[in-house]
């Protein structure tokens, strides 16, 4: 059976395609060239750090990706 790519949607706005073998939220890091020092939820639900190579990717998930910002 073919694989197929799939989506998640990223901070509500971006329906981003994932492609096969992007299963993991370190994939998804990696592949979106982002900066490790981000926070990221599923469906409102925060992922450690810790969990992101071993928490696969179905598709249809809400993904939030979060950084601290300095000032006030």
């Amino acid at each position: 059976m073919p694989e197929h790519q799939y989506f998640v949607t990223i901070n509500n706005t971006n329906k981003v395609a994932i492609e096969p073998g992007v299963s993991t939220i370190s994939d998804v890091i990696l592949v979106l060239t982002l900066e490790l020092n981000v926070a990221v939820a599923i469906n409102d639900k925060i992922v450690g750090h810790r969990l992101w190579p071993t928490t696969v990717l179905a598709g249809g998930e809400q993904l939030s990706i979060f950084g601290a910002i300095a000032g006030g």
